[in-house]
């Protein structure tokens, strides 16, 4: 009867050893169980790694942004010359209109180009008139320097951009702030 008491009370005393480990009742300082610590584990993880999506993403959007500027400011830097032009016609393509420009260039001939940008409503009436800059030696490539278009550009991806920023490093600094607080119990 000896030999079963002592397994028994060994048996209790593991059975207690492992009830702490697993924070269960009877531990003086409750530990998080083992389950809760692979749970956390993920929950930094994911935390972490939206972060770094979300940081990647302001990455390309701010790359995006700067390569649109560059190139649009390289090709804008050609067009030395101004001219007026009239307004001939708004052309319809997808629900928005774009100006049709009717221009002479210092070669003494007449262009009709439509502008790139479009709008809705039409920006011009027809008979309006419109400063444009154009290549000396392609007088086809043109801009209109009033165009607010590369304003837009940089204002929606900046911002999208910074909000990303910001997004990401939220949930970066809580990913990074879980993977602490995980580790801390452990110690």
């Amino acid at each position: 009867m000896g030999k079963d008491f002592d397994l028994q009370k060994e048996y209790e005393q593991e059975q207690k050893q492992a009830d702490r480990l697993r924070g269960y009742a009877g531990s003086p300082t409750p530990l998080h169980n083992v389950n809760n610590a692979n749970t956390s584990f993920r929950e930094s993880t994911v935390f972490m790694l939206i972060g770094g999506v979300f940081l990647a993403a302001c990455l390309i959007l701010a790359l995006i942004c700067f390569l649109v500027v560059h190139f649009v400011e390289k090709s804008r830097e050609k067009c030395t010359e101004t001219t007026t032009a009239i307004v001939v016609d708004n052309i319809l393509e997808d629900d928005t209109y774009a100006p049709l420009f009717r221009y002479t260039a210092k070669n003494g001939k007449t262009y009709e180009e439509k502008s790139s940008y479009s709008s809705r409503p039409a920006r011009y009436d027809i008979g309006d008139e419109a400063k444009l800059k154009y290549q000396p030696d392609d007088p086809e490539n043109f801009y209109e320097p009033d165009d607010d278009f590369l304003w837009i550009v940089e204002l929606v991806l900046g911002g999208l951009s910074g909000l990303f920023f910001i997004i990401g490093a939220v949930f970066l600094g809580i990913g990074i702030k879980t993977k602490r607080s995980e580790n801390s119990w452990l110690a």
